[in-house]
């Protein structure tokens, strides 16, 4: 009887696959929409009181001026863009996203030699370094620091090579480490954790860094390091999604789906197949989950059921290529395709406005979306653009070639920080 339920499981599944790759294909607008039930979408509504003037835009960029590349963090007036103050890493940066606790900042480098990743600690009232601590060996040059540190109470996480660290906020004191089981990591390159940590409950939540063998979600105690699980489904493709959770499920993106992981069990809730590269992390908006994906059909966002995986609708976006992450406030999902970035109705899926400007990571407060865009010969800054209407109320020049940048991280006062959603902090 199990044997014969798994295959009418199957069965289902790959039928459903058939059904939605058939709307896909037949239809030439942008929104894909599908005959469900209406559901319900409870996105709080963000106060637009926000002071402006008083908040705080945080970016980290890795520069090119010349032959010298330097990591930079960068602190910008959130109302017009003027920069408060900048602090050298004297070391690199590589997308990775800076949180922020009691007035402090956290963000992760590496060595201009090559190799050493570090965790600073930067007080925001003084500018100056408060510690920094080597986390992890120094192997090959760049190694390791894509994924972003986490805070939750005391502990200030970071993954690094083969390894999750817990160090002590107010000194640096490291309070464990765990390596996270895989291949042979010294005789592989690619080791790398894209995956960010998120912690809710006291459960942190990883993706693998391995490659090539199984990548897997892991639970780890957050006090203790000690594995809980690891998920029972597994990818075989670079696993670059950070997860998000709500209630007792977590959603990642691993290799070519989408997938509702038990964060009690670590079993598979449902899977969702969204192409063969998924390259960003999903976002949750009260009943739905956003995740995209590309494959020979486009480039598709999709907002997904969160409780069974069904597509409520998917939006085609033109056939040129980025790799941002979603991000939704007030019922509107904000996503960059390669001619702009796209503001989209959540409730419909159906376009608000376009803006022509090439972004790449997104963060939002006060009906300001502030966006991050980098490359050479192109405007290598950051964007202040309306939610409204798309039209840029300022942009603030890096003044040199970008080889990486951060997303934005906004604070807006003590003790309030909004994140982009590949930040374990935007939980």
């Amino acid at each position: 009887m199990k044997n014969c339920t798994s295959q009418k499981s199957a069965a289902v599944t790959a039928l459903f696959k058939l059904t939605f790759l058939v709307i896909i294909l037949t239809c030439s607008c942008r929104k894909v929409s599908i005959d469900l039930p209406a559901t319900a979408f409870n996105e709080a509504p963000l106060s637009e009181q926000t002071d402006l003037s008083k908040a705080t835009v945080f970016i980290c960029i890795n520069g090119s001026s010349g032959f010298d590349t330097h990591g930079i963090l960068y602190a910008l007036n959130a109302e017009t863009g003027a920069k408060r103050w900048e602090y050298d890493l004297h070391g690199f940066i590589f997308n990775t996203i800076p949180c922020i606790s009691d007035s402090a900042i956290y963000i992760l480098s590496f060595s201009r030699g090559g190799g050493t990743n570090y965790l600073h600690a930067i007080d925001i009232a003084t500018k100056q370094q408060k510690w920094k601590v080597a986390v992890s060996p120094g192997f090959s040059y760049g190694v390791n620091n894509t994924s972003s540190p986490c805070i939750n109470g005391r502990l200030v996480y970071v993954a690094t090579y083969k390894t999750v660290y817990a160090f002590d906020k107010k000194n640096g004191r490291k309070e464990w480490e765990t390596v996270i089981p895989g291949q042979d990591y010294l005789k592989q390159s690619s080791t790398i954790f894209y995956s960010s940590p998120t912690v809710v409950d006291g459960v942190l939540y990883i993706g693998s860094p391995a490659k090539p063998v199984a990548n897997h979600l892991f639970a780890l105690d957050a006090k203790t390091g000690k594995i809980k699980w690891q998920s029972s489904t597994a990818s075989y493709l670079l696993l670059q999604s950070s997860p998000c959770v709500s209630g007792n499920t977590a959603y990642i993106a691993m290799g070519d789906s989408l997938n509702a992981i038990d964060t009690k069990t670590g079993q598979l809730k449902w899977h969702f197949y969204l192409a063969y590269s998924i390259n960003s992390s999903p976002a949750l908006a009260g009943s739905e989950v956003y995740a995209w994906g590309s494959s020979f059909l486009g480039y598709y966002l999709y907002a997904l059921d969160t409780a069974t995986g069904i597509p409520k609708w998917a939006y085609k976006g033109p056939d040129n290529f980025t790799y941002p992450d979603p991000f939704i406030k007030e019922r509107i999902a904000y996503h960059a395709f390669g001619d702009g970035l796209h503001a989209i109705h959540a409730e419909t899926g159906t376009t608000k406005w376009i803006a022509p400007i090439a972004t790449k990571g997104l963060c939002s407060t006060g009906g300001v979306i502030y966006a991050t865009t980098s490359g050479s010969g192109t405007f290598n800054g950051l964007y202040a653009i309306s939610r409204s209407d798309g039209h840029i109320r300022w942009k603030f020049s890096f003044g040199e070639d970008i080889i990486a940048s951060s997303q934005p991280v906004i604070l807006i006062e003590p003790g309030r920080t909004i994140y982009p959603e590949a930040s374990g902090m935007s939980q």
